[in-house]
């Protein structure tokens, strides 16, 4: 188990013994990132612009702008991503950081900014759509929490079924001068299994970042070929020869 799963296991473990009203990051471990197979692209610099927040669009997702991590659903008692326990960085800015810092760990690029094109040769613009946790409520653990901190470790690896939505659309990459040069497909993923699961309904944000990490993955490696088609293209492009009379 690496760092910083310890210590997410660690604040969820003290926020169900205590109660506290904490704010989840949406951050995930990167060491483990492969790097990319892609070479054309080691000269070039890529801004990622700030991701538009489009999840008011979607009705599915106003739950979690209006209710806490622990609420009910057609009258079932779940677990969601709840707006209202995010850092107080916006999620869109967020998820722009960790986009950019995870194309920087693929070292596909010279270099990765955030919000820099006057800097970039390219810069990628998107939206996000989804991003949504929703699982059933661990009784479980519940009851371990009640029987105190032996009950609390024997029900630590307790697991829900849920359901994650996360969608990345709009995508695409810009010039230096701003005019679009590509756009990108949509990168939507749904996953529905068994999910960690707490008493206290941490483990719903945790769990979208470990699938957010999946996704952004899948983006990379959008961004990746369709910058590499780019690239090919112009280089392939005939140069003028001029010939002595």
């Amino acid at each position: 188990m690496n760092r910083f799963s310890k210590l997410a296991l660690v604040s969820l473990f003290l926020s169900g013994l205590f109660g506290c009203a904490l704010n989840w990051p949406i951050r995930y471990n990167m060491s483990d990132i492969t790097p990319s197979s892609t070479t054309q692209l080691k000269g070039i610099t890529l801004s990622v612009e700030p991701f538009t927040d489009s999840r008011t669009s979607v009705s599915e997702n106003g739950i979690v702008f209006t209710a806490g991590r622990e609420t009910k659903i057609d009258g079932k008692r779940v677990c969601i991503n709840s707006e209202k326990h995010y850092n107080k960085e916006p999620v869109a800015s967020q998820i722009t950081t960790a986009v950019s810092n995870h194309l920087k760990q693929r070292a596909a690029f010279k270099d990765v900014l955030v919000n820099s094109k006057s800097s970039a040769d390219f810069q990628l613009q998107g939206s996000i759509r989804q991003f949504y946790c929703q699982q059933n409520f661990s009784y479980a653990a519940a009851v371990g929490r009640q029987i105190g901190i032996i009950g609390m470790l024997v029900t630590m690896n307790s697991k829900t079924l849920g359901t994650i939505k996360i969608e990345f659309t709009d995508l695409k990459i810009l010039g230096k001068d701003g005019n679009q040069v590509k756009a990108l497909e949509n990168v939507i993923k749904t996953f529905e299994n068994e999910l960690p699961a707490d008493a206290s309904c941490w483990q719903a944000f945790w769990n979208a970042n470990s699938k957010l990490k999946e996704v952004v993955d899948l983006l990379a490696e959008n961004v990746e070929k369709g910058l590499s088609e780019i690239v090919s293209t112009k280089t392939d492009q005939p140069k003028n020869v001029s010939h002595n009379d």
